[in-house]
């Protein structure tokens, strides 16, 4: 049996911090060939020396390490670390960074290879080559869906195409071997429940079949919506509330709600089971599309027992939801707010500031849009663009942003439109703040009903936080 590395690193983010699911479905998809084990930094620190041991110990054949765009500076100095003591070590980059990113981040990290899209099956398939000494042959490696690497002979990096598959083939995430009980011990928290309430996240579907501009979730999982089988998803559930004393589950899918047949058939099976689960709860923190809510479907949620949905408006001005491709209007969120709260489901919704070609006014639109409807709590992000979107793209073509642009952690203001400065922004977003939450008791009261002292503090001092952090280290094209 071969050893292999999987890596979760730390995020750049106070209290922002996931259960690295990623990482669990592909411990469980290997086969017996393998022994899988996981390093969790976010869990654990560890020294540059520790890593070294750590990996001395195990020997791995292959190290893979988890990349997004909030790790971006962990993961490259981690892999730099790793290459600096063992230069033979394989590093493999997998998770939404390495979809998104042309080349797989490949160039601005310095690993060996990345895997682009699902990684359950083609994770194991390049293992095998590594087993087996194949790692320059060309033909071997042109069987490895979503694989990129770089060709040292013809000095060019290649990719291969990625290949979705049905979800019912693929086993649920080991959750032992992502320690979710060290994640609760620890008060994870994550989503909107109630402070106490025990949560996980469980992914029921993938893929997304919409345009926004701004996304890059097609990249990653393809743009056809795949289901899970509903009896595999609610043994899944049955398992975490009996296993783990679950009581909250964070459905993190992109579109839940985008087949409305499943959804009817999920909410009727999780009702039959109430008698043996009376006090589960579940939440869509993610967000869904509004439009594909109805009447009949929101009357099943609420009596399964969803507490809560999140949705993605966006914006407040239709000239900017026409320039992100949202293909919605105004007076449509405004119907489907009213829709949904029709069945007295708690409602938060995410809102993006600073978007290419808005002014101050659309932005002042949007805060007063948001504000004015009967949100339980709003996120207001500032526009980072993302490598692997149209808009990135965009930017790029213009000269608004360069190839050495790098998002930061979602929270920074990284780019700001043009006619406004980061002075500009910053002041917006204090007035977002104090307009949508110091100036509503109702979202007072929910913030301090459901956060803990200590997420309230982080998520304030993220906020808070922004102009200093920027103006030491701007990285705009039209800074100040």
């Amino acid at each position: 049996m071969r050893n292999v590395l999987l890596i979760w690193t730390s995020f750049d983010i106070p209290n922002v911090n996931f259960v690295p699911l990623g990482l669990g479905y592909i411990a469980s998809n290997m086969s017996k060939k393998y022994e899988v084990s996981i390093k969790d930094f976010a869990l654990d620190k560890y020294s540059d020396n520790d890593l070294e041991r750590l990996i001395e110990g195990l020997d791995p054949i292959a190290i893979g390490i988890s990349f997004w765009e909030l790790n971006y500076q962990a993961v490259k100095d981690m892999v730099a670390t790793i290459k600096r003591f063992r230069a033979d070590s394989v590093v493999i980059l997998g998770g939404p960074s390495a979809s998104a990113r042309a080349h797989g981040g490949l160039e601005e990290i310095g690993a060996d290879f990345a895997i682009k899209g699902e990684g359950e099956y083609s994770f194991e398939l390049l293992l095998d080559l590594i087993s087996a000494g194949s790692l320059h042959d060309q033909g071997a490696l042109s069987t490895v869906p979503g694989l990129t690497y770089y060709d040292h002979r013809q000095k060019i990096y290649l990719s291969i195409p990625t290949k979705q598959f049905a979800l019912e083939h693929i086993a649920r995430p080991d959750y032992d071997t992502i320690r979710l009980r060290d994640y609760l011990s620890r008060n994870y928290e994550f989503g909107y429940f109630p402070k106490k309430v025990r949560s996980c996240p469980v992914i029921s579907t993938r893929g997304c079949p919409y345009q926004c501009e701004f996304c890059s979730a097609r990249t990653i999982h393809g743009t056809k919506v795949r289901l899970r089988c509903v009896e595999s998803i609610v043994e899944e559930i049955h398992y975490l509330y009996h296993t783990y004393a679950i009581r909250g589950i964070n459905i993190i899918d992109d579109n839940f709600s985008f087949h409305k047949e499943f959804v009817v058939r999920f909410c009727r099976s999780i009702i039959s089971l109430k008698p043996s689960m009376p006090d589960l709860l579940f939440g869509l923190p993610n967000g869904i599309r509004m439009e594909t809510l109805d009447d009949e479907m929101l009357d099943l949620m609420q009596k399964a027992g969803f507490e809560s949905i999140t949705i993605a408006p966006e914006s407040g001005s239709d000239r900017t939801l026409k320039r992100m491709k949202k293909n919605i209007t105004v007076n449509e969120i405004t119907s489907r707010v009213s829709l949904i709260k029709k069945y007295r489901l708690k409602l938060f919704a995410f809102f993006i500031i600073g978007y290419p070609g808005e002014t101050i006014e659309d932005i002042k639109k949007t805060i007063h849009f948001a504000c004015g409807l009967p949100f339980d709590q709003i996120t207001f992000s500032p526009f980072n663009p993302l490598p692997g979107t149209p808009i990135f793209a965009d930017l790029l073509e213009k000269g608004e942003i360069n190839e050495h642009y790098h998002p930061g952690n979602y929270f920074n203001i990284t780019y700001a439109p043009a006619g406004i400065t980061v002075g500009q922004m910053n002041a917006l977003f204090r007035f977002a703040l104090i307009r949508s939450v110091v100036c509503s008791p109702r979202r007072l009261f929910f913030l301090a009903r459901s956060y803990s002292i200590k997420r309230i503090f982080n998520f304030a001092k993220i906020f808070l936080g922004r102009t200093s952090h920027q103006q030491k280290k701007p990285n705009l094209s039209n800074a100040e």
